[in-house]
């Protein structure tokens, strides 16, 4: 069993700094982090953005490294004003105790993935 706890305290009241974990449908956790340049409105929207898109994107035991590749491509679809962004992608593996992380940087919206698995 594992056990994740958090405590996340933004800058600002409104900004675009994210932290999200959940279950997946394998067993496995979902875990991401991240910062989007800029700050107020225009950057919590482009957070909540990727946020949502990533729990589209990872319903299950995916591959960090293939999450970041497939949010790449949604989100390039969108048509939201260009933002800088860096974050990082891991999957927990709670009964082999295995994480895999994946970091990413978006420049303006295309994603430039570094992965360790």
């Amino acid at each position: 069993m594992v056990e994740i706890e958090s405590e996340f305290q933004p800058f600002s009241e409104v900004g675009g700094d994210f932290l999200d974990y959940f279950l997946l449908s394998d067993g496995t956790a979902g875990l991401y982090l991240g910062d989007v340049t800029g700050k107020g409105l225009p950057a919590a929207l482009f957070a909540a953005l990727a946020v949502g898109t990533l729990r589209g994107v990872q319903k299950t035991g995916t591959a960090p490294n293939a999450v970041l590749a497939l949010l790449n491509k949604r989100m390039m679809l969108k048509s939201v004003s260009l933002r800088y962004a860096a974050m990082q992608c891991a999957k927990l593996d709670p009964v082999t105790g295995v994480m895999q992380v994946a970091g990413a940087r978006m420049h303006g919206l295309a994603l430039l993935c570094k992965s360790s698995c």
